[in-house]
């Protein structure tokens, strides 16, 4: 074992919400799988320091024993990976790849024997320096066993995040990206030696890079900084009340060996896995040329319960958007025995979403559509609502970090700014939810940009105009299958139900309905019951928003239009013509494409920048 000490620059770190001032910091022992790398492990310490302000000493780096040691990786397979973390890999800064002010203990070590995973021990001397340290709590990060002997080291015991050697992460995800996987499980587990198994403290499940191995790594070691900070935070703010939960936390095993391990792939399948993977790059680079994903906004007049599959949606109407725009994240609302339509209202000249809406008669026939709330900045999911007496609106305002109430002067076309809820916050899609006496706000995001689709965290307050309280268990869902909000809660059959996003295989692709079983000050608990995915209607690619009132079910999507000159990519009406995939392309009708586009050269060039703005925010908004 050596030790050393090693130089770094301030590392950034992530945006918490709730950080606390400590009076006397934590000590943690640090124990992390070498192979992480130290350029992540450098950002974990400065987390630990600055925003749990505890202190990391000692920090000792361990080798994993391989059990892929025999079975060596192809050629074809490094070759990949070389280029790949060339492509995709993140930007290397040398200095901030270092510890400072930090005991570095490099411990080298095999497995017992090739091919077993469950020997992860130290050495006696790094348990040594554990000892000598008097750390309050022992994180031991990656190895698939937990280290047993740490656990009498330390007051509060060991947290424990399962990891994959290198080798074997590697391989597992090429298998994962093989067979179209498309979610990952990060866990922290904590064990006090009192008993032969764990208990789960958090588990957050994110959306698979089947593209880059490089991103997908960058991916997970994201979530195990994110899981290790938040508990840590909460752990900090009350050291009783986390032993006095942790018995009745979820069980788990201290031995996460026995998962399936992967063999690399061979050059004849890594071959096969590569063309595929070109053909479906190419596919996109084409499909993106000819075409544009169009959102468009859909209604039927139902009372009753919401779909429980898409089999039951045939009868939804499409809301036809002029060829400069599209609709999306539709809210309806009854007033004086009218119906009303708001929704996300996004021309392509201006590059931002404004708020409109439409009437809607006994028919089905709709008004012209209305702008009633634009700002400097992107507005979408005009979540509205009715409370003592007034109507209400809480917009999406995520590009101002702020969470914004409005009040309607005049309903439906004058809205007047009330408050913000929540200030200097990067959130997405807050839905209100008045229950027991309280006002609950769901808003997903929050820790960082890159959570929006898999954090919901929760806030509540005594009424509209008072202070919001963080929900002790926040996130209360890490899932990117069902923590982005899709929609106002409602009541069913007596039961809470909460429409969120499936965004594990893409942005917006399905709706996952949840039935919430506790919400409280102290906890809460939902469990998913029913998911409507995108083919209830041919050449839908997204189910994204679900929404119902009175007499009004809405939901939205997105489909592919053809690009035209003059940027809309969408012939008035047109639906049954445009195509469902990339294949279609060959048999259009080219001629009718032709005379159906206008002749506005002039606009060339801002349609070139529009094709810029909406694409992003299309496809790289959500994901």
């Amino acid at each position: 074992m050596t030790t050393c000490t090693l130089n770094s620059l301030p590392v950034p770190t992530p945006e918490v919400v709730g950080t606390a001032n400590h009076r006397e910091p934590i000590r943690i022992g640090v124990v992390v799988d070498a192979s992480l790398g130290r350029g992540w492990l450098a950002d974990l310490v400065r987390q630990i320091k600055e925003i749990a302000q505890a202190v990391a000493d000692p920090v000792v780096l361990f080798e994993v024993g391989e059990a892929l040691e025999a079975q060596k990786e192809s050629w074809l397979f490094q070759l990949w990976r070389y280029f790949d973390g060339i492509l995709f890999g993140p930007v290397q800064n040398s200095a901030a790849s270092q510890l400072t002010d930090h005991r570095l203990e490099f411990i080298s070590r095999g497995p017992d024997r090739v091919g077993n995973l469950n020997a992860c021990s130290l050495s006696k001397a790094a348990l040594d320096a554990l000892r000598r340290s008097k750390a309050d709590l022992i994180v031991q990060i990656g190895g698939p066993t937990c280290i047993q002997e740490m656990a009498g080291i330390a007051k509060y015991g060991v947290w424990w995040v399962p990891e994959f050697a290198a080798g074997a992460s590697r391989a597992r995800w090429f298998r994962a990206a093989q067979n179209n996987h498309g979610i990952f499980e990060t866990l922290l587990k904590a064990y006090s030696g009192h008993e032969q198994q764990c208990r789960i403290l958090r588990r957050s499940f994110a959306a698979a890079d089947g593209v880059s191995l490089s991103r997908h790594l960058a991916s997970r070691r994201r979530k195990i900084s994110e899981l290790v900070m938040a508990e840590l935070i909460d752990f900090e703010r009350s050291k009783a009340r986390y032993l006095g939960t942790l018995e009745d936390r979820e069980t788990g095993t201290v031995d996460d060996s026995d998962r399936d391990i992967a063999s690399p792939p061979t050059n004849g399948e890594l071959l096969r896995f590569f063309f595929s993977w070109a053909i479906r790059g190419l596919k996109r680079r084409i499909e993106r040329c000819f075409w544009r994903e169009h959102w468009f906004v859909a209604y039927r007049f139902h009372a009753g319960a919401p779909p429980a599959s898409t089999h039951a949606m045939h009868d939804f109407h499409v809301l036809t958007s002029t060829r400069d725009r599209f609709y999306a994240d539709p809210f309806s609302i009854e007033k004086d025995d009218k119906t009303y339509l708001f929704f996300e209202d996004y021309p392509f000249n201006k590059g931002k979403g404004l708020i409109s809406y439409v009437q809607i008669d006994e028919l089905g026939n709709c008004t012209k559509p209305e702008i009633v709330l634009e700002r400097d900045y992107h507005l979408s999911y005009p979540h509205i609502f009715e409370h003592a007496g007034e109507t209400y609106m809480v917009p999406e305002s995520m590009e101002a970090r702020r969470v914004d109430l409005y009040r309607a002067l005049e309903f439906p076309g004058k809205w007047a700014f009330e408050k913000t809820l929540l200030d200097d916050i990067s959130c997405v899609d807050p839905t209100v939810f008045f229950h027991n006496g309280k006002i609950w706000l769901f808003v997903a995001g929050v820790r960082s940009e890159q959570c929006i689709n898999e954090e919901l965290f929760l806030f509540y307050a005594d009424s509209l105009w008072g202070e919001w309280t963080s929900h002790p268990a926040n996130p209360i869902i890490s899932d990117v299958r069902r923590a982005r909000p899709a929609g106002r809660l409602f009541w069913h059959d007596g039961q809470i139900i909460r429409p969120a996003q499936d965004c594990s295989v893409s942005y917006g692709r399905a709706v996952t309905f949840n039935r919430i079983e506790v919400l409280s000050e102290t906890q809460y608990r939902e469990t998913p019951v029913s998911v409507i995915g995108p083919d209830w209607r041919a050449g839908n690619r997204g189910t994204h928003t679900f929404n119902q009132s009175q007499r009004l079910q809405t939901v939205d999507g997105r489909r592919l239009v053809r690009r035209y000159k003059d940027g809309s990519g969408l012939r008035p009406g047109a639906w049954s013509g445009e195509p469902a995939s990339i294949s279609a392309f060959f048999t259009v009708n080219r001629k009718a494409d032709i005379e159906a586009a206008p002749r506005a050269e002039s606009n060339e060039l801002r349609l070139l920048k529009i094709d810029r703005q909406v694409d992003p925010y299309v496809n790289g908004l959500g994901r």
